[in-house]
C-alpha cells in the first residue's frame, strides 16, 4: 500500500478545484494512506468484517433515500461537500444527523470540504467535542495527524471526557502502579523495566490494530 507523509498528503490537494463527486473517493483515499489504514475495498468490509464502504445506502430519519460519503462501522461516516463553496460545515453536519441512527450511532461524525475539516464526537449521555482544523494544518501539527489515525484505529480516544492529556496521566499513573507493585515482589530492576517495554510495545501493537478484537467485538483486548 502506497503511504504519504502529512506534507506530501497535503501538497496533493492543496487549492484543488474538483467537485465534490469527483474528488471526494480519491480523497478518501488518500486519507486512508496518511493514517496507514486499509482502504474499503469491492465487498463493502474491512478485513476484521465491519461495514466499510463509499456511497452507503440508507433510508433518513425524514424519509427518502440517503447515502454516506463513507461510513465505517463502530468508527466514523463523513460527509463531503465541495472545496470552498460552503462558508461552514453545517449542512453537511445535518446531512449525517439524518443518517446517524440508521448508521448504528457511529461515534464519530466527520465532515470536510478538503480545506476544512471538523470531527463531531457522538457518543451518547456525553457532552459533545468538535474539532476542528484546516487541511495545512495537518502538516505543521502532530496532535491533528494523530485525530485522523485514531478516527481509523482508536476512536474513542477523541471521546470528549478523554483527552491527549486525561489519556498521557492516567497511562502514566497505571505504569507507576505496576512498577510500584514489581518492586514490592522484589523484581529485579531489569525485569521491571524489560516488562514495561514489552506492555508499552503491547498497547502500540492494539492501537494500531495488529492485535485482535476483544470479546465482544471492541477494538482491541485491553479495551
Amino acid at each position: 500500500m502506497e503511504l504519504l507523509t502529512p506534507e506530501e498528503f497535503v501538497q496533493r490537494w492543496e487549492n484543488t478545484q474538483l467537485s465534490e463527486r469527483a474528488s471526494y473517493q480519491t480523497h478518501f483515499l488518500d486519507v486512508c494512506k496518511l493514517a496507514k489504514h486499509e482502504t474499503p475495498k469491492g465487498d463493502g468490509l474491512d478485513s476484521h468484517g465491519r461495514k466499510y464502504a463509499f456511497e452507503y445506502g440508507l433510508k433518513k430519519d425524514t424519509g427518502g433515500q440517503g447515502f454516506a460519503d463513507v461510513f465505517y462501522e463502530g468508527h466514523f461516516a463523513i460527509e463531503y461537500k465541495a472545496p470552498g463553496k460552503y462558508k461552514n460545515l453545517g449542512d453537511a453536519y445535518q446531512q449525517l444527523l439524518q443518517y446517524r441512527e440508521k448508521l448504528n450511532n457511529p461515534p464519530l461524525l466527520v465532515v470536510t470540504d478538503i480545506e476544512n475539516w471538523e470531527i463531531h464526537t457522538n457518543w451518547q449521555n456525553t457532552e459533545k467535542r468538535i474539532y476542528r482544523f484546516t487541511h495545512n494544518d495537518i502538516a505543521k501539527r502532530a496532535s491533528i495527524q494523530q485525530y485522523i489515525t485514531d478516527m481509523f484505529t482508536a476512536p474513542e480516544r477523541l471521546h470528549p471526557r478523554r483527552n491527549t492529556e486525561q489519556v498521557t496521566a492516567d497511562a502514566a499513573k497505571g505504569f507507576q502502579l505496576i512498577a510500584d507493585n514489581m518492586r514490592q515482589w522484589e523484581a529485579d530492576p531489569e525485569r521491571i523495566a524489560h516488562f514495561l517495554t514489552k506492555l508499552v510495545f503491547c498497547l502500540f501493537a492494539e492501537d494500531v490494530a495488529l492485535l485482535p478484537q476483544g470479546p465482544r467485538g471492541e477494538t482491541g483486548i485491553f479495551s
